[in-house]
Order: structure tokens, then sequence, then C-alpha cells
């Protein structure tokens, strides 16, 4: 089973008015860097070079779909894709239960092509999350502990087909 994962109306506006704004930044420190001869600001350098690397790190992160086979959940993102194992799902939740609005960013993108990276919340602890609209989202909880919060279209329809697949369910 394959299901797209859609973005909210946020995730688009927050993309689209930062991609305008780091294409500014480029155009703007790339003038600087290679129209103007013997002016090679090192700072500009670096900062042309970093914006670069922040935006592609968004889009390798961004979420696609998810892919349920028999054996494996597969979370497809822009440039790379995450293998979870049936065997290792312990739960299967609705997020909605975990939306006291205590999601902490520690390490992620809360916005740019989605909701991507490690965050931390009150009633599930540290998760990795791969959503692009919250209105959709479910957690899944590995028996390593590991937690994942992933969104996708027809999220009801996927959660009872992975959970008819690994039997751990929580599903409300």
């Amino acid at each position: 089973m394959n299901s797209k994962i859609s973005f909210s109306k946020g995730v688009w506006i927050i993309s689209i008015l930062t991609s305008i704004g780091i294409i500014a930044c480029l155009i703007f420190l790339g003038k600087d860097i290679f129209l103007q001869k013997g002016s090679h600001d090192i700072i500009n350098i670096i900062l042309f070079f970093l914006v670069i690397l922040a935006y592609i790190s968004s889009l390798y992160f961004m979420p696609i779909s998810l892919l349920l086979t028999s054996d494996k959940l597969v979370i497809r993102c822009l440039i790379h894709r995450v293998y979870i194992p049936l065997s290792n799902i312990a739960v299967i939740e609705t997020a909605q239960k975990y939306k006291d609005f205590t999601d902490i960013r520690v390490f992620g993108i809360g916005g740019l092509w989605g909701y991507t990276g490690l965050f931390r919340n009150k009633g599930v602890g540290k998760y990795i999350a791969y959503m692009g609209n919250p209105q959709q989202a479910f957690y899944i909880r590995l028996k390593s502990g590991r937690n994942y919060l992933v969104s996708c279209d027809n999220y009801l329809i996927f959660l009872a087909k992975l959970s008819s697949l690994t039997s751990k369910s929580d599903v409300e």
C-alpha cells in the first residue's frame, strides 16, 4: 500500500516564502562573490555555501510518501528512504492524544518542506518526525524505544492496514 504525504497550508506557505528568501539571499551573496572581481570576502563565500547546504538538507528530509509492504514500512523522502521492519513495531497510536502543544524541536525543521527531524513531547518523549500535515499524523513506537511521527493521506485507512499487518495496534 502506498500513501502520499500531503503538506498542510501552513507548510506550503512557509516553504514558498522561505524558498523565495533563500533564493534572494543566494542572488545577493552570489553577486558579491562571483561578479565583483578581486572582492572575495571569505565570510560571504562561507555564508553562500552554508545557505545552500541548509536548503539541501531540508530537501533531503522532505517526506514524500509511505509505502507498506508485507514485511516493512518505508518512509520515502525526496533524497533518502527510512526502512522500518514491521517485526520491530511495538505500538501504533494516533497522534491526537499527544496534541498538547508541548512539542520542542531538538534538531529539525518545523515547516520548511514538512516537519522533519528530532522533536520532544511530554507524552512520548523524543521522536523523529516525517510529517507533512499534523492533522494526519500518527506515532509508531519501535521495540527499541525509538518513536516516529509520520503522516499521510487517508491515514486512518493506512493505520488500519498497518495494524492488521503488525497486530500491535493501540489505534483509537
